[in-house]
């Protein structure tokens, strides 16, 4: 039998050779395969680490708070860093192991009705009068600024009582 194409003539005895030659086969598909599952490693991987989220952006910032035992008042100035929006902000006293919250209204009133607070801007919130709390000498007031959505803490202090000059 004979197989005619348009440039020659082949035998089918020739074109079954040709079809069930196998040499070097091997080595093309075992290259193919190990590059693609080299490729879809690489994807799965770099696919994990990408989707990852980083780190929560919170504000960063310093503060100085001292209190004056005859008025039964804590300062809070804001010493650097980023301006902070009030909004976002929530201040926990501890006295005497009771704890008080101060909202974000609270903060804004106490900031004028500023909605950011700002280096060098200074709260005042008097403790006996907010909090039902007479400060003595030596008593330590903890302090958390703490960022509301991701409830991360910008700043603890310890804040220790001390008779006013």
């Amino acid at each position: 039998m004979v197989f005619v194409l348009k440039w020659g003539v082949f035998i089918l005895r020739d074109l079954r050779m040709f079809i069930n030659n196998c040499n070097g086969v091997s080595e093309v598909i075992g290259e193919v395969l190990m590059l693609s599952i080299v490729i879809i490693l690489f994807s799965s991987v770099g696919s994990c680490l990408f989707s990852l989220e980083g780190p929560e952006e919170f504000p960063h910032a310093e503060m100085h708070g001292w209190m004056e035992m005859s008025s039964d008042t804590l300062y809070l100035k804001h010493k650097s860093g980023e301006t902070l929006n009030v909004n976002e902000l929530e201040i926990v006293l501890n006295v005497n192991d009771q704890r008080f919250p101060f909202s974000s209204e609270n903060i804004s009133s106490k900031l004028d009705g500023k909605n950011y607070w700002e280096i060098g801007d200074v709260i005042t919130i008097e403790i006996g009068s907010e909090c039902g709390v007479t400060i003595q000498q030596g008593d330590r007031v903890s302090l958390y600024l703490i960022h509301v959505p991701t409830s991360k803490v910008v700043q603890k202090m310890y804040v220790t009582a001390f008779e006013s000059p």
